[in-house]
């Protein structure tokens, strides 16, 4: 009985300890998503995110694969936090790509615009 009591707590302190690095991990990336030091996406930030977003994917498919719904249920607002950051994730990360969209179109058209003024001079 007091071992199975200790290996619940074990457990409970496991997936608590799992479900905050995630949010730790999300909140990392927004953050890094948010702070770019230019108003302009740079490249060399993509690997950066991309790897991130693997971490924090892998560590999310772990914590599902290794605990049932049961044991998980008891951490629900921690999960509800998840997922509130999952959405704002989603936001911060389609402004960012709209960002290097736009930033895409001007570079498209001030190459345009330099090939004309070239070819007419």
């Amino acid at each position: 009985m007091k071992n199975e009591i200790s290996r619940a707590l074990v457990i409970k302190m496991d997936i608590e300890n799992e479900i905050t690095r995630i949010i730790d991990e999300t909140i990392k990336i927004i953050d890094f998503i948010d702070n770019i030091s230019t108003p302009i996406v740079e490249e060399e930030s993509l690997p950066t995110i991309k790897s991130l977003l693997d971490i924090r994917e892998k560590n999310i498919h772990q914590l599902f694969k290794s605990y049932s719904a049961e044991e998980l249920t008891l951490f629900s607002n921690q999960l509800n936090r998840l997922n509130n950051l999952d959405k704002q994730l989603i936001n911060v990360a389609a402004q960012a790509k709209e960002i290097m969209a736009k930033q895409i179109l001007k570079q498209k058209n001030n190459s345009k615009a330099t090939n004309a003024y070239t070819n007419n001079t």
